[in-house]
């Protein structure tokens, strides 16, 4: 069984699916939706200067993590190779004369305004925009001091542009892209800012590794919100019943809890009705109040009696840790109930949270209790 504390989440995601087809999408670990790529094309200066004369070779890698189907961010370097001697800057006596190293973050078009399919499909645009450090390898002092510091060492950039990726195999575990981008020094020696003169026009194709995720594609999933509004249906029902369940039934599990504590020379024993609570919550709901008032009463004709405000969780929603801590919201909130609105001195009331380490019923959504114990 999924776990249904990630409705909340999958349901917020509504505003990227249909809402219509009560469909949203799965929520994911913090390992999933990771890609690396690799790229290369070419670069050339956009002042006044040979279009192809001066445009020479760069190679580049990223690492992206994809937050949602339409919003993802990563880190990226790039390096231009150096091939022949831009006609306005210093030489380099590197392999590569430039490099880029920053963030960006991408936007997919289709998912925003059209909905994700469930996978990626066969062609998508993404708009990037990315901010980092710009350095450029210069070893010509005498050519940089003649152009006035033409080509700042250090700097940093700005870049825009758009992704025409296609997304292969049975998977789409693989995308081919075009990118295209916009690359501006922001920080040219005597002028700063968005200046075409020192700008960047890059035009680059990759491929792309989308690694597998704990949901066994190498994509986001999307999950039918109406099988757990089912599910959710279901197990208010077994709450229901739990709750309206006759004072017998409290005394047979009782007569199982003594088997099991055998060794102990005084068990205690479980008084008036338990209180069942809704997955993943602490509310004691209006329909409890009776049996508190019968707790209530209980206590008052028996004023020396401490009683166990026990609570417990199913074991198959959350964390050994998380359900310990539900558990015990749940004894404070029936503790709370009994002190405010019946009377009872809270020092006759015990938090004793049991989480999902014990579990009293055999069926698993019954769980979901607070049971009192008469503590003699």
């Amino acid at each position: 069984m999924k776990k249904i504390y990630a409705l909340g989440v999958a349901m917020s995601a509504l505003t990227i699916t249909s809402v219509s087809a009560q469909t949203a999408i799965e929520t994911s670990k913090c390992c999933d939706n990771w890609s690396l790529g690799l790229k290369g094309g070419a670069v050339t200066p956009m002042h006044h200067a040979a279009f192809f004369g001066d445009m020479r070779g760069v190679v580049g890698i990223e690492l992206q993590k994809n937050i949602t189907p339409v919003w993802g961010m990563g880190i990226e370097g790039q390096w231009s190779v150096n091939t022949s001697g831009w006609s306005r800057f210093p030489h380099s006596a590197t392999v590569f004369d430039h490099q880029l190293l920053g963030t960006y973050t991408t936007f997919n078009l289709m998912n925003a305004f059209g909905g994700y399919t469930g996978t990626p499909r066969v062609f998508e645009i993404n708009l990037e925009a990315g901010v980092g450090w710009l350095h450029a390898f210069q070893t010509d002092h005498k050519n940089f001091m003649e152009t006035n510091g033409a080509a700042s060492l250090n700097s940093w950039y700005t870049k825009f542009g758009p992704d025409f990726n296609f997304n292969l195999g049975k998977n789409r575990a693989w995308t081919i892209s075009i990118k295209p981008a916009f690359v501006y020094n922001m920080n040219f020696p005597g002028s700063t800012g968005y200046n075409i003169n020192h700008g960047y026009f890059e035009i680059m194709a990759g491929v792309t590794y989308h690694f597998k995720n704990s949901n066994g594609t190498h994509s986001f999933k999307k999950i039918n919100v109406g099988d757990y509004l089912d599910e959710i249906a279901m197990l208010k029902e077994e709450n229901y019943a739990l709750r309206n369940r006759e004072p017998e039934v409290v005394e047979k599990v009782v007569e199982v809890e003594k088997v099991v504590v055998n060794e102990v020379e005084n068990p205690v024993t479980y008084i008036g009705n338990a209180i069942g609570f809704d997955i993943n919550s602490a509310y004691v709901a209006p329909t409890d109040y009776a049996s508190l008032e019968n707790i209530a009463n209980w206590m008052k004709e028996n004023p020396e009696a401490i009683v166990n405000v026990v609570g417990y969780a199913d074991k198959d929603t959350g964390t050994a840790d998380y359900n310990m801590t539900l558990s015990k919201m749940r004894s404070e909130a029936v503790k709370k109930i009994l002190v405010d609105n019946f009377g009872i001195n809270a020092n006759r009331l015990n938090i004793v949270p049991m989480g999902s380490n014990t579990q009293v019923y055999s069926t698993n959504n019954y769980n979901r209790v607070v049971l009192f114990q008469a503590n003699d």
